[in-house]
C-alpha cells in the first residue's frame, strides 16, 4: 500500500508576495489625465445634476395607462377571487378544527371512562 504524503506548501510570505505582485500587474494604470478638468466628460461629485424628470413626450402621454382605472380593475379582480376562494378556505379550516376538537373530546371521554371503570372495579369486594 502506498503511503499518502500531504502536499508541501510554499511559505506564507512567498504566497502573499506573489499574490501582491499579481495584483499589481492586474491593476489598471491611468493613461490619460486631462490638463483641464472641464475637458473631462465624466461627471464628478461636485457636478450639479438636475433631478427633475423631463415632461413626457405628448405622444407617449396618451400611451400611458390610466393608473386609477388600472387600480380599480385590479381591486375588483382581487375581490372577485377572494369572494370565490374564502368560503372554501374557511370551510377547510373549520373541518380541520372540528376534527381536532372531536379527537380531543373522544380522548378525554375515553380517559374519563377508563378512570371511572377502574375506580368502580377497585371498590368492588373481592
Amino acid at each position: 500500500m502506498q503511503e499518502i504524503t500531504p502536499p508541501s506548501y510554499p511559505p506564507l510570505d512567498d504566497v502573499v508576495s506573489r499574490a501582491d505582485a499579481f495584483m499589481q500587474r492586474q491593476r489598471p494604470t491611468p493613461q490619460h489625465t486631462p490638463a483641464n478638468p472641464e475637458d473631462d466628460d465624466l461627471p464628478v461629485l461636485t457636478d450639479v445634476v438636475n433631478l427633475e424628470s423631463p415632461a413626457p413626450h405628448p405622444q407617449l402621454q396618451h400611451a400611458l395607462p390610466d393608473l386609477e382605472a388600472l387600480g380599480q380593475e385590479l381591486s375588483a379582480a382581487i375581490q372577485k377571487r377572494l369572494q370565490a376562494e374564502i368560503p372554501t378556505l374557511v370551510e377547510a379550516a373549520m373541518h380541520a378544527a372540528l376534527a381536532q376538537i372531536s379527537q380531543d373530546i373522544r380522548l378525554g371521554l375515553e380517559e374519563t371512562t377508563q378512570s371511572a371503570i377502574r375506580d368502580y372495579m377497585q371498590g368492588l369486594p373481592r
